[in-house]
């Protein structure tokens, strides 16, 4: 077979080669490289001559499971696939990712070449995102569904006790039924708060200023116990009610746990080259138990009876839209630090 000279594909060439691709080849329906992009020669150990005019097959080094697969491509019979490949110089295993050449004649295929670390994470936060807005579709026909049918329970109850109060003296289990449905009003508020989280109001705040705000918001129970060191005149960049939000679940979380004491201390930080507001909460209660550490911010896991579960799920959220962070970032089992971060001046990526 004789090969053709090698040269840039103008498809392939505008693909854009980061971190993540690592470079790009173009074969055709025979499964032939025809062209190759500037930098999958190095990757692959090949020079760009000896790469065109080679079966794709032997230029990755496909065992036969994915010569199937690679086989039904090029027939027509899958609009793409995915195979593994050790790129040259390197142990780790990369991927090739494989699709139709959209508008390119002669049905030829563009295959990518790209680190299968950072793809995988794409593709988990890509499912992430898919399964965010699945939830958020769900919760929301469920509560519009739930809530008529609770506001006609609610309504049926108060006339029954009513009428019951006329003729009894003693109070009856009805009674239990309005706090009953007031905590399934709460679950379907919390519920869609944590899966239609509202877009951030970004702006520049004084810190003080909002933790005077939040300790007004605290029950009586929770600001006894608390001692706020800092938290004077640093500022940051953030949604100040989102943060408010933060906070308080945080101190009354804190409270709950605490045998005496809860601490607000607040620094500045470098992280990950960002300039941060660094919030700690701390408390002396018995502390989180190694085996619960890894599921506190899951979605309705709770070890409180009357608990939803959503709390630590809907900060993380909070935080994280608005640039920062929540952690728990304390392994001693007599107290318990939680970890906010937000940023301290506007962060244009």
């Amino acid at each position: 077979m004789s090969r053709a000279r090698a040269r840039p594909d103008p498809v392939a060439a505008t693909v854009p080669e980061d971190s993540i691709r690592l470079g790009s080849l173009v074969v055709d329906r025979e499964g032939v490289v025809q062209h190759v992009s500037a930098r999958a020669p190095a990757v692959l150990g090949r020079s760009a001559a000896s790469l065109v005019g080679a079966a794709v097959r032997d230029v990755l080094a496909l065992g036969e499971p994915c010569v199937a697969e690679l086989q039904q491509l090029l027939a027509g019979r899958r609009q793409e696939a995915s195979f593994l490949f050790v790129a040259q110089g390197s142990e780790a295993r990369h991927r090739a990712l494989a699709e139709p050449l959209p508008g390119g004649p002669g049905g030829r295929f563009l295959i990518h070449l790209v680190r299968s670390d950072e793809y995988l994470a794409q593709a988990h936060a890509r499912a992430q995102v898919e399964l965010r807005t699945t939830i958020e579709s769900i919760i929301g026909g469920f509560a519009h569904e739930v809530r008529n049918p609770l506001a006609s329970i609610l309504s049926l109850t108060e006339v029954a006790l009513e009428d019951w109060a006329e003729h009894h003296e003693r109070p009856t289990e009805l009674a239990r039924v309005p706090q009953l449905v007031s905590r399934i009003e709460s679950l379907l508020r919390q519920s869609i708060a944590y899966s239609r989280p509202p877009r951030p109001q970004l702006g520049f705040h004084q810190l003080g200023h909002l933790v005077e705000q939040t300790e007004r918001l605290l029950r009586p129970s929770t600001t006894e116990k608390l001692a706020v060191v800092g938290a004077g005149e640093e500022t940051f960049f953030a949604d100040a009610d989102q943060v408010g939000q933060v906070l308080i679940n945080l101190l009354e979380n804190a409270a709950d746990a605490a045998d005496s004491s809860v601490v607000l201390r607040s620094r500045a930080g470098i992280l990950d080259g960002a300039a941060m507001l660094i919030l700690d909460v701390e408390d002396d209660g018995p502390g989180v138990k190694p085996d619960l550490r890894k599921r506190i911010f899951e979605p309705f896991f709770t070890t409180k009876a009357h608990g939803t579960g959503l709390g630590l799920a809907i900060a993380r959220d909070l935080a994280r839209m608005n640039g920062g962070n929540l952690t728990l970032t304390s392994a001693d089992p007599r107290r318990t630090i939680f970890t906010l971060t937000v940023p301290t001046h506007h962060r244009k990526d």
